[in-house]
């Protein structure tokens, strides 16, 4: 990443935002966290390292993130409904939540989370990547996916319980964030409903799309719905 960044504390880019002082062809430089929510900002510089992790929850106005971006702990962009894309060289994070993100088009720069992802709520997302990989749990609208699991919050009848182990994942469950990843082929051990939780629960290698903490596989660069 070029350039000379401008060290400051959180408290010193609040300040800047607060008196309308932050420019565009700054970079910046925060050496802890960053948490900025603000409802009437839609840019920020245009390159920015946060040295912990960067929140930016509810900054509903909020259409791009710097183009240079660096961010060493997980990267918070919840309700971000303005947002429209990443940028571009964004391809490894540690930790991702997009929750509500409606307007958010792809998060294809990302190849590789080192941590858990959540893409609840984010209605226009397209499909992920066929490389790309989630660290620890994937969360997506109506179902979670854990490296040895793939667990669905749906009503599903006993009838789909029963004959789900020996079946490929497309022939039981249609997400469409998942249409092009090769975890759609990957076939169901066992099935079990989670009493506490009311989930279904398939036991399924998903090591192709979630792996487990410290392990690495590879280099990465819609409702679900049942079917009988």
């Amino acid at each position: 990443m070029a350039g000379k960044f401008l060290r400051m504390t959180a408290e010193s880019v609040h300040a800047r935002l607060r008196h309308g002082r932050l420019r565009f062809q700054e970079a910046i430089h925060v050496p802890g966290d960053l948490t900025i929510s603000d409802p009437t900002i839609q840019y920020l510089c245009n390159a920015l390292r946060v040295d912990g992790g960067l929140d930016l929850s509810g900054c509903t106005r909020l259409e791009a993130l710097p183009e240079r971006l660096i961010v060493r702990g997980a990267l918070i962009i919840d309700r971000c409904v303005s947002l429209k894309r990443l940028p571009s060289g964004l391809h490894e994070v540690n930790r991702v939540s997009a929750e509500g993100c409606t307007a958010l088009k792809s998060i294809a720069p990302i190849g590789v989370c080192h941590g858990p992802v959540n893409l609840i709520g984010c209605a226009g997302l397209e499909p992920l990547t066929p490389d790309f990989r989630a660290t620890t749990s994937l969360q997506i609208d109506h179902c979670i996916i854990f490296p040895r699991a793939f667990c669905v919050d749906l009503n599903v009848p006993e009838t789909i319980i029963a004959v789900a182990p020996g079946r490929r994942i497309r022939e039981l469950i249609d997400h469409r964030l998942l249409s092009r990843h090769p975890i759609r082929e990957e076939i169901v051990t066992h099935a079990e409903r989670d009493l506490a939780l009311g989930d279904l629960r398939l036991g399924i290698d998903a090591t192709s799309l979630v792996i487990k903490e410290g392990q690495r596989k590879g280099r990465g660069r819609g409702v679900g719905r049942l079917s009988g």
